[in-house]
């Protein structure tokens, strides 16, 4: 028998509460990835970014896991500043952009 796509979401409708959560997580874990790229883009292991950042590695291992969203501003900004960056937080509204921090 075959199927249509009308079928099947009618007997496995999406949720979209988990839907919402799938999608944060992956970009949790892209955000991650993109600071693990940095860091290996300059050849510091996370150890020595830690060091130079004043936490133990484990911190800086929980921020390239996804845990960015859970770090106090002030480390997210350690992070940035041991990588020679900076870290701006913005917020958007329509069209208008506001630097917070």
């Amino acid at each position: 028998m075959a199927r249509n796509l009308e079928d099947l979401d009618r007997a496995r409708p999406v949720d979209p509460a988990k839907l919402a959560a799938a999608e944060e997580g992956l970009l949790a874990r892209q955000r991650a990835y993109q600071l693990r790229e940095l860091r290996t883009a300059q050849e510091l292991t996370q150890a020595e970014l830690a060091e130079r950042m004043h936490v133990g590695q484990n911190r800086v291992s929980q921020i390239e896991s996804g845990g960015a969203e859970s770090t106090r501003l002030d480390t997210l900004r350690r992070y940035a500043q041991a990588l020679g960056g900076t870290l701006s937080v913005e917020v958007t509204i329509g069209d208008i952009r506001y630097i917070v921090a």
